[in-house]
């Protein structure tokens, strides 16, 4: 892991929004976000005024849709300085700046369900052990989890080059890691063009 690039909140500034696959940014993300706030809801139905987290949030496109579309309670957790500046204006005050494996940024049972979309092959493996923990731990009944997995078209340095992915684990590896996180697995569903979605519930 030597020759692994070193990633701050630098390396996710403004050129990384707008660069790769993130040049139609704003335009690929409105194509799945209804489909995933719904997806979010569904999973919540029959809770009250559910709580969600989103870490690793971004400019906070989910957590607006659930927030001024389902009422929902929403935090937002995001490791670039840049997104969390220039995030959707109705949630910027509710999205916190830090990393996802500082398990002390929220208490545990915070929320009915945390959400984690496309996070974990930017972090080293025991980084994804520490977040898979913390998801858990922050959650008290839901874990709605994706990620670039191994084996995928969207893991080619080719197809969708991206110098800061680290790591990539098989769908099977990330299952494992979150069941010895605490997790117990719950249904696979996709909202996000073909990528395979995990619900895990809090054991």
């Amino acid at each position: 892991m030597e020759n692994l690039p070193r990633l701050t909140g630098k390396s996710f500034d403004k050129k990384y929004f707008s660069s790769g696959s993130y040049k139609l940014y704003e335009k690929i993300v409105e194509s799945w976000i209804g489909g995933a706030a719904r997806a979010v809801k569904k999973i919540l139905n029959g809770i009250k005024n559910p709580s969600v987290l989103d870490a690793g949030c971004a400019h906070g496109y989910l957590i607006a849709a659930l927030q001024n579309e389902y009422g929902m309670n929403v935090r937002g957790l995001e490791y670039s300085k840049y997104a969390v500046k220039a995030a959707v204006f109705s949630v910027r005050k509710k999205i916190r700046q830090g990393n996802i494996t500082d398990k002390k940024l929220f208490k545990k049972n915070s929320f009915d369900a945390v959400v984690c979309l496309d996070v974990f092959s930017h972090l080293t493996l025991p980084g994804i052990k520490k977040a898979a923990e913390n998801l858990v731990f922050w959650t008290k009944k839901y874990v709605v989890f994706s990620t670039i997995y191994r084996h995928s078209l969207h893991a080619s340095q080719k197809i969708n080059p991206d110098p800061r992915r680290i790591t990539t684990l098989s769908q099977k590896e990330y299952k494992k890691i979150f069941t010895e996180a605490g997790g117990r697995f719950f249904k696979k569903i996709d909202f996000r063009n073909g990528g395979a979605v995990f619900i895990f519930r809090k054991k």
